[in-house]
C-alpha cells in the first residue's frame, strides 16, 4: 500500500485481500487501519464493495446522485478534529465548515499487490455534490447543488519514495499544482428551515481525452433543469465513477420562513 498527498489531501493507493468486514458505518476509517492492524487485510474485496454499494442504495446515492456502479476504490474523507464521512452518518455544519483530506484504497478485484491506482499518466477528479438542496423556485423539491470540484490528481512516479513509513508503504508528496480546483469548497451552511440533507463525495477516472470544466453554476451542476448533477456533468467529460462517500447533516429547523438551506 503506498500513501499520497494530492492538494493538501492524503491520496491512500493499496490492494487487499480480506476475509471479514464490519457493517458499512465503520469503513470511514478503513484506511487508517489498514495500515495499522493486520486484522483489516483478512477482509474480501468483494464484501467491501458489497458494504458499500450497499449504503448507497439504502440511502439512494443510488439512483439519486449515480447510477448503480462496481466500486473499485474506497474513498475516505477526514475532516479536523477527527470527523468524517462514514456512508450515511450526521455530521454538524460546523464538523464540515473546512475542505476535508481525501484518501483513497484501492480495492484490487485480484487481491494482488498493487502500489499505484493506476499509471501516473492517468488523472482523477473528486466533487461533492448535495442532492437535496431546494431548488430556486419551490423549496419542497429538491434539486443538485455542486459544492467541490477538483481535477487533474494524478499519481507520482511508482518509484517515489518520500517519506518512508516502514513496511513499504511510502508517504509521497504531489505538489497542489497536478490538481486544478475548478470549483472551490463551499461548505453547507445552515441558513434557515431545512431537511435533512444527504452530502456526497464522487471520485472519478478521467478518460484522458477530455478535460473537466467548471459547472455553469452550482445549482443543478449548471445544468438549469432538475434533478440534472454530478451525473450528468461527469458523462459529459468521459468520467469513470471509481468510488464514493456520504454524510448526511440535519438541522432542526428555526421559526424563520422563507430562507434555503445549501
Amino acid at each position: 500500500m503506498s500513501t499520497r498527498v494530492i492538494a493538501g489531501s492524503r491520496f491512500v493507493a493499496a490492494s487487499n485481500n480480506f476475509a471479514r468486514w464490519r457493517p458499512y458505518a465503520s469503513i470511514a476509517g478503513y484506511s487508517y487501519a489498514v495500515a495499522h492492524n493486520p486484522l483489516v487485510h483478512r477482509m474480501r474485496l468483494a464484501t467491501i464493495s458489497h458494504s458499500i454499494i450497499e449504503a448507497m442504495k439504502s440511502h439512494k446515492i443510488i439512483p439519486d446522485v449515480v447510477d448503480d456502479f462496481e466500486p473499485t476504490s474506497l474513498l475516505s474523507v477526514d475532516y479536523a478534529d477527527g470527523h468524517h464521512a462514514a456512508l450515511g452518518n450526521t455530521l454538524q455544519y460546523s464538523e464540515a465548515r473546512d475542505l476535508p483530506r481525501f484518501s483513497v484504497t484501492r480495492i484490487n478485484e485480484h487481491g494482488a499487490p498493487a502500489h499505484l491506482l493506476s499509471p501516473p499518466s492517468l488523472r482523477y477528479t473528486i466533487v461533492m455534490t448535495d442532492p437535496d438542496a431546494p431548488p430556486t423556485s419551490d423549496v419542497h423539491a429538491s434539486s443538485h447543488y455542486a459544492h467541490f470540484v477538483m481535477s487533474g490528481l494524478r499519481m507520482p512516479a511508482a518509484d517515489a519514495t518520500d517519506f518512508e513509513i516502514g513496511n513499504s508503504n511510502s508517504l509521497e508528496a504531489v505538489a497542489p499544482a497536478n490538481g486544478q480546483v475548478l470549483l472551490d469548497y463551499q461548505p453547507p451552511i445552515q441558513n434557515g428551515p431545512t431537511r435533512r440533507h444527504r452530502y456526497v463525495f464522487l471520485l472519478y477516472r478521467e478518460d484522458g481525452r477530455t478535460s473537466p470544466k467548471t459547472p455553469q453554476e452550482r445549482q443543478n451542476w449548471g445544468f438549469g433543469s432538475t434533478p440534472a448533477g454530478a451525473r450528468e456533468w461527469a458523462s459529459r467529460y468521459g468520467l469513470t465513477l471509481l468510488g464514493a462517500n456520504f454524510f448526511y447533516i440535519h438541522n432542526e429547523p428555526p421559526d424563520v420562513p422563507g430562507t434555503r438551506n445549501n
